[in-house]
């Protein structure tokens, strides 16, 4: 009888033993679960930093591409009159630019859609041409508003 107590015991303990293992287990998986979460939420703020970082430097080189597009654009209509021709008026289209730079200063991802729209009514309407670093501008502005 005493032996069958022992055995017992020993059961016992063993399942004991096995209990107190699991919930340390338990509690090691909710530790690493919490630091997991708080790194990912640490990571997180910072690619959100990145994204607001990149949305303002693709902006800022859309603005220092429209004065290199506005002196181009001088140069073509002071050539064209110099040899008698007729230059299409880019007067319009600076000042809509411009005033799409206004509202992104405000709201980028608002601006995004204005953007397209005046470049595209600049070319079209216009009958001005874009250099390619504009286009790189504004193209960088889509790819920075899709990250956020």
């Amino acid at each position: 009888e005493l032996a069958l107590i022992m055995l017992l015991s020993e059961g016992d303990a063993r399942s004991a033993k096995k209990a107190n293992q699991q919930q340390e287990n338990k509690q090691a998986a909710e530790e690493a679960t919490k630091t997991r979460a708080a790194e990912a939420s640490a990571l997180a703020g910072k690619v959100s930093t990145l994204a607001a970082s990149t949305h303002r430097m693709a902006w800022s080189r859309v603005q220092a591409e429209l004065e290199v597009q506005v002196n181009i654009w001088n140069t073509n209509a002071l050539q064209s009159s110099a040899v008698g021709g007729v230059s299409s008026s880019h007067g319009e289209a600076q000042q809509e630019l411009e005033s799409v730079l206004q509202v992104a200063r405000g709201d980028p991802s608002g601006a995004v859609f204005l953007l397209e729209t005046v470049l595209q009514k600049v070319t079209t309407e216009g009958g001005l041409e874009l250099c390619g670093g504009m286009l790189l501008a504004a193209d960088g502005v889509l790819d920075a508003d899709r990250l956020e």
